[in-house]
């Protein structure tokens, strides 16, 4: 069944309305237009990934603690589009939303595509939010997917923040520092070589 997180104000109204009449029957082609409606609001067409209306709607309505976010950037895809063509820079975008989407694989991990080369991942009630964080990015260094680089900014959220909004702007400046100084910031703070 649709949720109806994520899909703004009148989409709200709407799946209400679609909901209730199509409650009897979950197989009414009401739902089903429903179901379509989600996927458009919320969905990246390219990746299969939650796009940022969601992300927006996300951090208005959803609990703060034990959330970190994580921010991925692919470096140079500007570059690859105007030298390559944007349909191998695409299918660029589409392994690496993959590859992320098989490793944050878990109920309470989500990916979003944030912009055009840029990805957030949030992770919640991770255990060890340290060690599980800083393994999935060396694995991912370690698959060393040809030709292009990947930057990764990371934060937890802090009882300080008001909102995740904050923890996306640490995780994202982190980002940027470790995208101009070519490095990727694991949790503990030690800087890995990029070896993407």
């Amino acid at each position: 069944m649709v949720e109806k997180n994520g899909l703004g104000f009148i989409g709200k109204q709407v799946f209400e309305n679609l909901s209730a009449l199509s409650s009897k029957d979950p197989q009414n082609p009401i739902m089903e237009t429903a179901e379509k409606m989600h996927q458009k609001i919320n969905m990246d067409l390219v990746t299969g990934c939650y796009n940022r209306n969601f992300w927006e709607e996300f951090t208005t309505i959803k609990k703060k603690e034990n959330t970190s976010i994580i921010m991925c950037d692919v470096d140079g895809l500007k570059k690859i589009n105007d030298e390559k063509g944007h349909l191998v820079g695409d299918n660029l975008i589409k392994s690496v939303a993959s590859y992320l989407k098989k490793e944050f694989n878990q109920e309470n991990n989500i990916v979003i595509r944030y912009g055009g080369d840029e990805f957030i991942i949030i992770c919640t009630n991770i255990k060890d939010k340290d060690s599980f964080l800083t393994e999935t990015i060396e694995k991912f260094n370690s698959e060393k997917l040809k030709g292009f680089n990947v930057s990764f900014g990371i934060a937890h959220f802090d009882s300080s923040e008001t909102s995740l909004k904050d923890t996306f702007n640490r995780a994202d400046d982190l980002m940027y520092r470790n995208k101009k100084e070519g490095y990727i910031q694991s949790v503990a703070d030690a800087y890995l070589p990029v070896s993407v």
